[in-house]
This record gives structure tokens, C-alpha cells and sequence, in this order.
């Protein structure tokens, strides 16, 4: 039995990246805010029980990063994600999940639109220094009305 999904999902991740040497004889603390939040379609085939399913996302993610006392830097992204996976109905409502997917997004951009570079010395080099690009797994319970 076929079904066609619409669903909307968020992540949120406080991270703490943890001290480092401030070269003064002090520590510098960071600390990090990672919303994403995609909106996309997934198609369902089930067969009894168990069931197998395939989609795709498109996202927008928004950044925080905060190093000691000064100000917090704020950076957005947007992008996709594929994805495909299996679903086993415990009951009627209650699904196990398991699945996995790729996200794909483009360079960080800052608050002025402009994209965020690694620094190096006086010099920039490279390409912007963080996505949230990469392979997704997923594994838990889902619960559907």
C-alpha cells in the first residue's frame, strides 16, 4: 500500500566545543547553536508490517557561535537532503524507524550575505569552512495520528 507523506522536521544541537589557550595565559570557552529545520515529501510502500520509504528535504540551517565574553557570531545555510529507509509498524500508530540519507547544503553565509571563509594568517584560503553536509542516519520510534 502506497502512502505519500508531507512532513516537517527540526534538529536543534547545543554543542560545547570546549576550551582552548587564549595565547595571554587565559582560556577561551566555545559554545555553539545549530537549528535546521526541512520541509519536504516521503513516499511510503508498505507490505503488512514492514515497509520501506524514499524522500527528499529541502532545509535552512541558522548557526550561533559564542567564543568567551565576546559577541556571538551568527551564520544560515540552505540546502536538501535524500533520504530512504525502513519502517516496522509495532501497532497501528507507533513505527520503528530506521533509515538513512544525505544532506546537502551550500557555504555558510554570515549576517551581511556574504560567504564565511577559513582565515589563515592575513590570507584566506579555501572554500567556506562548515556545512551540515554529509550522511544522515537515523534510527528510533515514530508515532503518527
Amino acid at each position: 500500500i502506497p502512502e505519500l507523506y508531507v512532513n516537517i522536521s527540526g534538529d536543534l544541537v547545543l554543542a560545547q566545543l570546549g576550551v582552548t589557550p587564549d595565547g595571554y595565559g587565559g582560556e577561551i570557552e566555545y559554545e555553539t547553536a545549530t537549528a535546521l529545520v526541512e520541509f519536504g515529501v516521503t513516499k511510503k510502500f508498505f507490505t503488512r508490517q514492514l515497509g520501506y520509504y524514499i524522500g527528499a528535504d529541502v532545509g535552512y540551517m541558522n548557526m550561533t557561535i559564542t567564543a568567551g565574553d565576546s559577541e556571538e557570531e551568527k551564520y544560515y545555510s540552505m540546502g536538501g537532503k535524500v533520504k530512504a529507509g525502513i519502517n516496522y509498524m509495532i501497532n497501528k500508530n507507533l513505527l520503528f524507524d530506521a533509515g538513512a540519507g544525505f544532506r546537502f547544503y551550500g557555504e555558510l553565509m554570515d549576517e551581511n550575505d556574504e560567504e564565511v571563509f577559513e582565515a589563515w594568517g592575513d590570507d584566506y584560503a579555501g572554500e567556506g569552512w562548515l556545512t551540515p553536509s554529509g550522511f544522515v542516519v537515523r534510527v528510533g520510534l515514530g508515532y503518527t495520528l
